[in-house]
């Protein structure tokens, strides 16, 4: 995508400047996630004091399902505006909207329960469902973010502004939307292999 960017370059140079600097934003978040995942193993495995084993709720895996199918969504929703075919376009971006609010529930409600967890244990063996909650509210609130978009690009679908050869803010909402994706798998194979390994 950045490479099609660069050929336009001459032509619309502001639309390879917006596109650069969206690839720019979502690099730095991708290492600021990395730095937070690397941070809670060296303190997994390094406390001295007994912590509780941290166990993903289960609403958590119905999620990762929820946010894979909206990257798969998104991406047909791309392919489909780039052959100017805007009923599917519609019909994938649409489903794309209602799921991502189905993400959110379901992250709220395994949210919940990671700081229920916390704050039922008092010498601070729940230290770790603390620390669950603060990563799963981080990329929340990227997915809020993403979310938000979601909904101007449907407000724009809805008035016409894309078709093939204008649907550059498709392309960048499935970027960022395939980046979350990664990033919550990453963050929950961090957690279970960081538990799997002191277990074993």
């Amino acid at each position: 995508m950045l490479r099609n960017s660069v050929d336009a370059l001459k032509a619309r140079p502001q639309l390879f400047r917006a596109k650069l600097g969206v690839y720019i934003f979502i690099v730095s978040l991708a290492i600021f996630f990395v730095a937070a995942l690397i941070a809670f193993a060296i303190i997994r495995t390094s406390v001295a004091i007994d912590l509780m084993p941290l166990e993903m709720p289960s609403s958590f895996w119905g999620s990762t399902l929820v946010l894979v199918a909206i990257s798969f969504l998104l991406h047909f929703a791309v392919v489909n505006v780039r052959q100017e075919k805007q009923i599917q376009f519609r019909r994938y971006l649409t489903t794309a909207v209602v799921l991502a609010f189905v993400f959110l529930i379901l992250q709220g409600e395994g949210m919940y329960r990671l700081i229920s967890t916390h704050f039922s244990t008092t010498d601070g063996s729940g230290k770790l469902y603390g620390i669950g909650f603060t990563l799963a509210l981080i990329h929340a609130f990227h997915v809020i973010g993403g979310v938000v978009f979601l909904i101007y690009i449907g407000v724009q679908m809805s008035k016409d502004r894309y078709d093939h050869e204008r649907h550059w803010t498709v392309d960048i909402c499935a970027t960022y939307w395939h980046f979350l994706d990664v990033i919550w798998i990453l963050m929950l194979a961090t957690l279970w292999l960081t538990e799997s390994s002191l277990r074993g």
